[in-house]
């Protein structure tokens, strides 16, 4: 059996249009944020059909979430 040993593509970018290496760098973060926003929204309209009292429950306790369940705590207070 033969093994192929693949190369990484590495991206120089301290060379070659600004605004193309930006959006390489920037494309990726904005649609994981995209994302995550667009998950958020669906989740609160299906807790929405069960009531005001659920939906004001899960925002506030959505409020202390990421900072208080941080991998870095020690970050939070930033």
């Amino acid at each position: 059996m033969q093994m192929s040993m693949k190369r990484s593509k590495s991206i120089d970018l301290t060379s070659g249009p600004i605004l193309k290496t930006l959006a390489e760098l920037a494309l990726p973060i904005m649609a994981s944020s995209f994302l995550g926003t667009a998950y958020n929204i669906t989740d609160m309209a299906w807790i929405g059909l069960l009531g005001s009292k659920a939906v004001a429950g899960v925002g506030a306790c959505m409020c202390g979430f990421p900072r208080d369940w941080s991998p870095f705590p020690e970050w939070a207070d930033r």
